[in-house]
């Protein structure tokens, strides 16, 4: 990779388009919401199980958009990108928010799992208010709520752990060509990645890893 390539240039959502997204997201999302509860409550005079999962999986929605700036989370990850691909040298910053920045990243990961999941049991619900009442179908209901359950295990299962909870030492011997600086509060010197090239066989992949760190292969 050209040194002279800043890494922005390859960032494919800069950071006030991440934000106008997410949050144009959480707005137009809660306007349907509105409007939902508005319908049940003046047409049925009450809300139902079903719209208690939807109201659930929009709360987890805005809990992951608030995440984001939280300890400068997406900051942390954009420095992340000019350290990894621009070999721009690592901040002060940067490096005291590089475990937190990753925590973050692991709890929004697990609330947009939990919050996909919140939809699912909202059809669950509505469907089981439709015809519990025949015995097939409340044998096919309690076997896909089953399904669905385990589905979520599963997925929370096959995070790996290790690396979305990793520390910065852990992280830095993933990458090859490592220099070695000093932490911050720290007296060793710590393996810090500064730049790593495109996998040119798998540029998809290339891509991902440039918005979310945890696509990259363990």
């Amino acid at each position: 990779m050209d040194e002279n390539v800043h890494a922005s240039t390859l960032l494919l959502v800069s950071k006030p388009a991440f934000y106008a997204v997410v949050w144009t997201g959480v707005v137009v999302s809660f306007l349907f919401l509105a409007f939902r509860i508005y319908v049940r409550v003046r047409c049925f005079r009450k809300v139902y199980d079903d719209d208690f999962f939807v109201v659930l999986a929009w709360l987890v929605l805005l809990a992951t958009a608030i995440i984001w700036p939280v300890n400068r989370t997406l900051a942390t990850i954009y420095e992340g990108y000019g350290i990894v691909f621009g070999g721009q040298k690592p901040t002060e910053a940067y490096l005291a928010h590089f475990e937190n920045a990753l925590y973050q990243i692991f709890a929004e990961t697990f609330l947009n799992i939990c919050g996909l999941w919140c939809v699912k049991l909202s059809f669950l619900a509505f469907f089981r208010r439709l015809g519990y009442h025949v015995r097939g179908q409340r044998v096919l209901w309690w076997s896909v709520l089953a399904a669905t359950i385990a589905g979520w295990a599963i997925s929370i299962g096959v995070i790996y752990y290790p690396c979305a909870l990793a520390t910065l030492e852990y992280e830095a011997g993933r990458w090859p060509g490592v220099v070695r600086l000093r932490g911050v509060n720290s007296v060793k010197p710590i393996a810090v990645p500064l730049r790593r090239e495109p996998p040119s066989a798998d540029p998809i992949a290339f891509r991902l890893e440039l918005i979310f760190p945890q696509t990259s292969s363990v």
